[in-house]
């Protein structure tokens, strides 16, 4: 955590963390999902493509929550060699183009 919170500092991402784990929930998969969800306010749960292989998106539509699946586009910045290399960590991004809380 102690990295997830330095590199929101540098990056000047100013949000509040909420851990599951606090939220005392004992339901597995799917189901947990949606009950974090509601506790949270939302009706919106926002999964990585690959939630489309494991999601019961069912349980999702019975308790009125849209599911939209990231369709995530890198995007470019300077990198100090030739070429750019995508979906590398945070870390190369914070090396390359710096800290943005300065």
């Amino acid at each position: 955590m102690e990295i997830i919170y330095f590199l929101m500092d540098a990056f000047n991402i100013k949000k509040k963390i909420i851990f599951s784990s606090e939220l005392g929930f004992t339901s597995k998969s799917s189901q947990r999902l949606i009950e974090i969800v509601e506790a949270l306010g939302s009706n919106i749960y926002l999964s990585g493509p690959g939630g489309q292989e494991y999601l019961d998106i069912s349980l999702f539509n019975d308790k009125g929550i849209k599911v939209l699946f990231q369709d995530y586009k890198h995007p470019l910045y300077d990198q100090y060699y030739k070429g750019f290399i995508p979906n590398l960590s945070a870390i190369d991004a914070l090396f390359n183009i710096g800290n943005l809380s300065e």
